[in-house]
């Protein structure tokens, strides 16, 4: 999940009312479709699951990794660019999440009239 979507989803939950219940709909239907769901998800992943050890070299394990030495330093990487020639735009996108962040909360506060 990357870093806009993670905060996108915790401004909905924020700006959620969650002090009203919504009225729940039960019905027998819906343990008939719960059960459909999760065997068409059981029956999907053991599928992929079967056909990945089918395919010569290419499948859910790797037989022979590269060592961690051999690897590009690719964290290393990230944070020379982040924090070498994309400082100020890292700062910038910061402080506006922090902006958004704080309007979100004073717009889902509560409002109570206090006499």
């Amino acid at each position: 999940m990357s870093a806009a979507s993670w905060w996108l989803f915790t401004f909905v939950i924020m700006l959620v009312r969650l002090d009203v219940p919504l009225p729940q709909i039960r019905s027998g239907l819906q343990k008939w479709i719960a059960l459909f769901v999760a065997l068409a998800v059981g029956v999907e992943a053991g599928v992929v699951l079967w056909q990945a050890r089918k395919v010569p070299g290419q499948g859910l394990l790797i037989p022979n990794p590269a060592p961690a030495n051999k690897l590009p330093p690719n964290t290393e990487e990230l944070a020379k660019g982040l924090f070498g020639s994309y400082l100020l735009p890292f700062e910038i996108a910061s402080v506006l999440l922090l902006v958004a962040m704080v309007g979100t909360v004073v717009m889902a506060k509560k409002r109570t009239d206090a006499p």
